[in-house]
């Protein structure tokens, strides 16, 4: 995930969030595709009347902007109270804006990728807050029609058919090849072959879709959505990232570049 810092001179300093409850989407209603700094000045020429006086803006009220191509550019810091779903969500929320008009055609599959993967950055931070749009706090259609929640939730849970294509890797534990993929740049084994392997075993709770490795070490939580150990499934068999699941197990795990091999030890 690649995040633009984009240095913005903000109309007074952004106030800090005492809470983060949830993470909230919007799309920049354009049919161009607006990044950070053009919001922002869009932003700071908005004003509130309050008591009879114009309050501006401090500049761009979201926190993050993904443009079409799926860069990531930062707004507002992460911590600040934003302006972006009302005075009811603002201080509480993170707002996300997504580039483009999705009443009139679809975000890109780049906007989905890098969507789905900052909610999981932003829940590294804030723990497992929910996701929401614009319009589940205000009377507005925004992130619009064709924004597809069912997609981004199935992305979020490793369900996603289109984020399934995943390149073979060799991956060798304790001696023994297994069969593992590249995933978005991370290599991946199957949990159930490779903890059988080390000693351990496996348990698939479908309530909860979740991995339980236990080993003698303890027990060890692969949630597929990606909480402790990122999971992916492809064709029903559950897999895990290599390097996370391993040193869970108390395994080393190292790269051999020449050979395109993960070794397991």
């Amino acid at each position: 995930m690649n995040i633009v810092e984009i240095q913005h001179n903000f109309n007074g300093q952004p106030v800090k969030r005492s809470s983060t409850v949830g993470i909230v989407i919007h799309h920049s209603d354009t049919d161009f595709d607006a990044g950070a700094a053009t919001i922002h000045q869009w932003h700071l020429a908005r004003y509130d009347v309050i008591n009879g006086q114009k309050v501006y803006w401090k500049g761009i009220g979201y926190n993050y902007v993904i443009r079409m191509d799926g860069m990531i550019e930062t707004g507002r810091p992460i911590d600040t109270i934003g302006s972006h779903a009302g005075p009811t969500a603002n201080g509480k929320t993170i707002g996300v804006c997504l580039s483009g008009n999705f009443e009139k055609f679809e975000p890109t599959d780049e906007q989905y990728q890098a969507l789905a993967e900052l909610v999981q950055y932003i829940r590294g931070t804030y723990g497992d807050i929910p996701v929401s749009g614009h319009r589940d706090w205000m009377q507005t259609d925004c992130p619009g029609s064709n924004f597809d929640f069912d997609r981004l939730n199935a992305m979020l849970v490793g369900q996603w058919e289109g984020e399934e294509q995943m390149d073979a890797v060799k991956i060798v534990v304790n001696g023994y090849p297994i069969d593992g993929h590249i995933y978005r740049d991370q290599s991946f084994a199957p949990v159930r072959q490779i903890v059988e392997m080390m000693g351990g075993s496996v348990t698939w709770d479908e309530a909860s879709r979740t991995v339980v490795v236990q080993n003698y070490n303890g027990p060890v939580r692969v949630v597929v959505k990606g909480k402790e150990v990122p999971g992916v499934l492809s064709n029903g068999k559950s897999f895990g990232a290599i390097r996370e699941l391993a040193t869970a197990l108390g395994a080393n795990v190292r790269w051999d570049d020449a050979n395109k091999t993960v070794f397991v030890e």
